[in-house]
């Protein structure tokens, strides 16, 4: 019997190998890594641009509100009053005005304190009615009384106990006290107002003119839309529309914010007279303070400042060799460590971005009366 020799060279390494042979790996496809790795940047990237888009902004949105352009002709044929309508012969027409017909500078003087009532019928002016002048000297008492607490507080607000400290007051906390009234509460039932007073809580309906944007603070113009009759009876109007609103708009804008605040300083009349608001604050059609129309968070910019600082970090790393002397070890670290500090300024700065708000003209608003208006009827219903 003869033993078999092999040959053949890889039969006598199989035969001579000390350990078993490992079990075969498996291993993926390139051509399904690629496509996986593709698929993942593309949805990545779809996720990023949803992401940064913002809201949509329709371009054929129509406008809110004509702050412009002559009424329609339908509005100008009709009657200026309802006294020339068909079938109104039977309202009663008045006659020319009395030499002494002074109904607006009396209520205005009555207004004011001053004693204004005309003698009765039949009495003279040796014989005053006793109840008639108790009662005007108890009137004039009692705005006295109401101008001197008035003026104490005015004077007392300013005065502060010894020891006290003064702290800086919040911008939020100063906004707030902007828009309430100068009247101080009371515990007494106060006077009558004006026949022809837009009381405080009225609102006032308006729409933009001009556009707003936060990158600059400015002026801003707004008109009324809808007319304002007086709050004690609804009859007379005093601030018809098409009055034009006179404010500003501030640019302190933080990250994450919104919307842009609005202040009204000024009213002015389709005839020409005028009144001061005291910066009374612009709304939303729902009440919310301030405007809200478009967005701009600037995600571009922070990317690219980002990019260039990842830029900046990896150029100054790679240039460390632990082979090069101490010599140039050393200048390479502090030229790395300058541009770690120059890209550390660039992310705070570029983080520090404040968003851009625009207010597009035409957009629709709310002025919320704060203080009482005394105006001119400018007309009746």
């Amino acid at each position: 019997m003869t033993d078999h020799t092999p040959t053949d060279k890889d039969e006598i390494s199989r035969q001579m190998r000390l350990r078993a042979a490992p079990p075969p790996v498996m291993r993926l496809s390139r051509k399904a890594l690629v496509a996986i790795g593709g698929v993942s940047a593309l949805a990545l990237a779809a996720a990023l641009g949803f992401a940064l888009l913002g809201r949509p902004a329709s371009s054929a949105k129509p406008e809110l509100y004509r702050v412009g352009g002559p009424p329609p002709e339908t509005l100008q044929t009709l009657p200026a009053d309802y006294t020339r309508r068909a079938g109104s012969a039977g309202v009663p027409q008045l006659g020319p005005p009395l030499p002494g017909d002074l109904g607006r500078p009396i209520l205005a003087a009555q207004a004011n304190g001053v004693d204004v009532s005309a003698p009765a019928i039949g009495s003279t002016a040796t014989e005053p009615d006793p109840a008639r002048t108790a009662a005007d000297a108890a009137r004039q008492r009692a705005v006295q009384e109401s101008e001197t607490a008035r003026l104490s507080i005015l004077f007392l607000s300013g005065v502060r106990p010894a020891g006290s400290t003064t702290t800086e007051q919040p911008a939020d906390a100063a906004l707030l006290s902007s828009t309430q009234g100068a009247e101080q509460p009371r515990s007494v039932l106060g006077l009558p107002p004006p026949p022809f007073t837009v009381q405080a809580g009225a609102i006032i309906s308006g729409a933009l003119v001009t556009g707003l944007r936060s990158d600059l603070p400015g002026a801003a113009i707004g008109q009324v839309t809808d007319d304002v009759y007086d709050s004690v009876s609804g009859r007379h109007l005093l601030i018809p529309k098409g009055s034009r609103l006179i404010g500003a708009y501030e640019a302190d804008v933080a990250f994450g914010q919104s919307r842009l605040s609005l202040i009204w300083t000024r009213l002015i009349l389709p005839n020409g007279r005028a009144i001061t608001l005291d910066d009374m604050r612009a709304t939303d059609p729902q009440g919310f303070s301030g405007l809200e129309d478009r967005i701009d968070n600037r995600w571009g910019e922070r990317l690219r400042t980002a990019a260039l600082t990842t830029v900046l970090a990896v150029g100054s790393a790679s240039g460390v060799s632990s082979g090069d002397d101490a010599i140039a070890r050393a200048l390479t670290q502090g030229v790395s460590g300058g541009v770690n500090a120059f890209g550390e300024g660039l992310v705070a700065k570029g983080l520090d971005v404040a968003p851009r708000l625009t207010i597009r003209p035409g957009f629709a608003f709310r002025v919320i009366v704060s203080r009482d208006l005394v105006l001119e009827p400018y007309g009746d219903r």
